[in-house]
């Protein structure tokens, strides 16, 4: 048997594009897949720019002797993890991966990483636009649009990036490891995907499997799925909430978005001064002013 050291990306679309280019960049061979076979794979090649352009892309079907030389695959998020595509590799021992594990490789910085089944991007562009406005710079990257792969070689020891992750970007972490993560709120949503709650569940829960004592997880106090999953985290837990002051966290009063995260209660900013409607999105504020 040949050697199988090919990377296969298997999606052509935002996200498989992006990891080809990040791979490219960094001097690897990368094979793109995509099981579309009306694919165009010249407007695919032209996209995924000069780097790319000698780089083999396959449509519908994949040769045997391509096949034999994969030894990892990176799947994009729309790519179900239980497909026979992808067990059939797993079943050769080929290890599974995905474009946020790929992109977390390269990540120099702080990482911050928003989930939740609503919210997300509210909440992503909301960190992104406070840190920016106060802070220094931050890059807004994930599921919100640009891919994390396209950014992450932009990171230094003192940049910042917040991703916007979903579930199905969730399922293929092993080694992520955010400094702060965010989980807003947990619905049921996506059942076709991961087939029953319990799983979606597990799914969220991944942003901070690799968390330690230095890392932080905020969580939405008025959810009790986060409530409970609160004493199972490895990190440290700041809640936030519209109906109740935690013990330590932020909570809304009287029009305020309020602290008491330094032993005493702060009243931090009035309602009236943000450009925002709804109690979920003075959730999506209070997690984002917790992050930043």
């Amino acid at each position: 048997m040949g050697k199988r050291d090919r990377i296969l990306v298997v999606g052509a679309g935002k996200s498989g594009i992006s990891a080809v280019s990040l791979l490219a960049l960094k001097n690897e061979r990368p094979i793109l897949f995509d099981s579309n076979r009306e694919l165009n794979i010249e407007k695919v090649r032209q996209e995924a720019g000069k780097l790319c352009s000698g780089m083999e892309i396959y449509a519908g079907s994949l040769p045997d002797d391509v096949r034999a030389a994969v030894g990892k695959l990176i799947i994009s998020p729309g790519v179900p993890t239980d497909s026979e595509f992808v067990e059939s590799f797993r079943r050769e021992g080929i290890p599974v991966s995905g474009e946020i594990e790929l992109a977390y490789t390269y990540e120099k910085g702080t990482l911050i990483a928003i989930t939740g089944t609503n919210g997300k991007t509210t909440t992503t562009a909301l960190t992104g636009k406070i840190i920016n406005d106060h802070m220094g710079k931050a890059l807004v990257v994930g599921n919100i649009g640009t891919p994390y792969t396209g950014e992450v070689l932009k990171t230094s020891e003192d940049s910042v990036t917040v991703a916007e992750i979903s579930s199905f970007q969730l399922e293929t972490v092993d080694r992520f490891k955010p400094h702060i993560s965010a989980i807003l709120n947990i619905t049921p949503d996506h059942l076709n995907r991961h087939h029953t709650m319990e799983q979606y569940i597990l799914e969220k829960e991944k942003i901070a499997a690799r968390q330690d004592e230095n890392d932080y997880l905020i969580l939405n106090y008025e959810d009790e799925i986060l409530r409970e999953f609160s004493g199972r985290a490895g990190c440290r837990v700041i809640f936030f909430s519209t109906g109740k002051r935690p013990e330590r966290g932020y909570y809304y009063e009287d029009g305020y978005i309020c602290s008491n995260m330094n032993g005493s209660d702060e009243r931090l900013i009035h309602k009236s001064e943000m450009n925002i409607l709804g109690l979920h999105n003075m959730e999506n504020a209070m997690a984002a002013i917790a992050m930043s």
